[in-house]
């Protein structure tokens, strides 16, 4: 199998996370929109510590949440989208350096039998559901984040 095709959507899904993180300012890192919910830091924390398992998953075929590593937050946007940038730099050279049969393999991360470009998918989606949570956050915060799927080449605007 050839992960081109999940590159690609990847390529896709990060850019587009990228843009709605870039909207949100660094000064409000900190918002929490309820008591029960991640504050915005803590928010993109968790999808760098996806993207990290990502990684983890795909190479190793271990998806032991428990064991992911746990990283200061980011102190401002800049250092958020540099750090995501490099989680992502990181994950698309382990893919491109997999061997075949690695990622034609069948992973169990969410209990259930996937190939591997499908458990890839799958987490990238979880992603995509976080990037709809700091949509929401930058629009609650009165930024105008970017339309969630619009094309990466689309103005920022998301009227």
């Amino acid at each position: 199998m050839d992960p081109t095709r999940f590159l690609d959507f990847f390529a896709t899904q990060h850019g587009r996370t990228k843009r709605v993180l870039e909207t949100l300012p660094s000064d409000r890192l900190d918002y929490q929109p309820a008591p029960s919910l991640r504050t915005v830091r803590a928010l993109v924390e968790h999808i760098i510590n996806i993207y990290q398992f990502l990684g983890k998953m795909l190479v190793t075929g271990d998806y032991g949440l428990d064991k992911q590593p746990e990283s200061e937050a980011p102190k401002t946007t800049e250092e958020a989208v540099e750090r995501l940038e490099g989680v992502y730099d990181d994950v698309v050279a382990k893919v491109e350096a997999m061997p075949a049969e690695r990622w034609a393999a069948t992973l169990r991360p969410f209990g259930y039998p996937l190939a591997a470009e499908e458990a890839a998918r799958e987490v990238v989606e979880h992603v995509i559901h976080h990037r709809g949570q700091l949509h929401v956050y930058a629009v609650l915060l009165g930024e105008n984040p970017p339309y969630l799927f619009a094309p990466l080449d689309a103005p920022l605007s998301r009227h």
